[in-house]
């Protein structure tokens, strides 16, 4: 099940144009055509008649900082069956419970998401890129942040799943028409109007709960492969330079040989034979390479 949202912030005077898809990002995983959008209030007749409310109820002139901060918008999380009616009626029952609410603008979205192969998640623009009605993913596994020519292998999108993030903007205000001023939440109503949205919406309340099914994204899968190649690098190297019994054996043979020739004293065998004891000790414990045993 998915989780609940209502994450509020001031309204972006081209959100308009993202929620109508006038403006289509790229990342969309399907067609629009799904899609619903309705405006029901337009930004500057709304905050026009606003002010004048506040002015007849509080005989105040609205401040700027009022005006700016006026109209907010949200995502709200939907299920695959819910429309504008649900987001609707949602906010007409957070009107009745909390005052303010009233709804401007609605969109449904039901074109985003993510592909989904091998349980990893391709994200479009990030890991997987539509050029000219083809899909490329990036063959570089060092490249995390991929540019357009960087997607250099088109992959069958047909082997891919859609997911789709079904979601809705709405735009709305907390004015309160009935009392003329603006409906205040405090942080323990916020927290408890996401579970309300939760209930409302059939969704789950999991503030600090992750639920999403997908195992790995595709720049966790290219930070995993690439400590493993550079894991396996750095042993292919430590393999190659540290030394073996073999190596330290050789190498006391010559030493062995050349104190022969120069008659040697016992006291210079003793002292051959405890560094090479040293030195085995070393190889066993692998601290020990070839380039520090041919210095010793």
């Amino acid at each position: 099940m998915r989780k609940g949202t209502f994450s509020v912030q001031t309204a972006n005077p081209n959100s308009a144009k993202h929620n109508s898809r006038e403006l289509a990002p790229k990342y969309l995983i399907d067609t629009s055509a799904k899609n619903y959008y309705e405006l029901l209030k337009k930004d500057d007749d709304f905050i026009l008649e606003a002010q004048a409310i506040y002015k007849e109820k509080i005989k105040q002139t609205m401040q700027k900082k009022q005006v700016e901060n006026l109209i907010q918008e949200t995502v709200l999380t939907l299920q695959p069956n819910q429309d504008e009616k649900d987001v609707k009626d949602l906010f007409k029952k957070l009107n009745q419970k909390y005052g303010g609410h009233e709804l401007l603008e609605v969109a449904i979205h039901r074109d985003e998401g993510y592909f989904l192969k091998d349980d990893i998640a391709y994200y479009p623009t990030k890991n997987i890129l539509n050029k000219n009605g083809d899909w490329y993913v990036c063959s570089d596994n060092s490249i995390k942040k991929p540019k357009q020519d960087d997607f250099d292998r088109i992959v069958n999108i047909d082997e891919f799943e859609k997911v789709y993030n079904y979601h809705a903007h709405a735009k709305f205000s907390m004015f309160d028409r009935e009392t003329g001023k603006t409906a205040r939440m405090q942080k323990k109503d916020m927290s408890e109007r996401i579970k309300f949205v939760s209930d409302e919406l059939g969704l789950l309340f999991a503030p600090d709960q992750e639920t999403s099914r997908i195992k790995k994204s595709v720049n966790l899968v290219k930070d995993e492969h690439l400590a493993r190649a550079r894991e396996l690098e750095a042993q292919k190297e430590l393999k190659q330079e540290l030394a073996k019994a073999k190596d330290l054996q050789e190498i006391n043979k010559k030493l062995r040989e050349e104190l022969k020739e120069i008659g040697a004293s016992r006291a210079d065998y003793a002292q051959l034979e405890a560094l090479n004891k040293s030195l085995m000790e070393k190889v066993k414990a692998r601290d020990l390479t070839i380039l520090e045993l041919n210095k010793k």
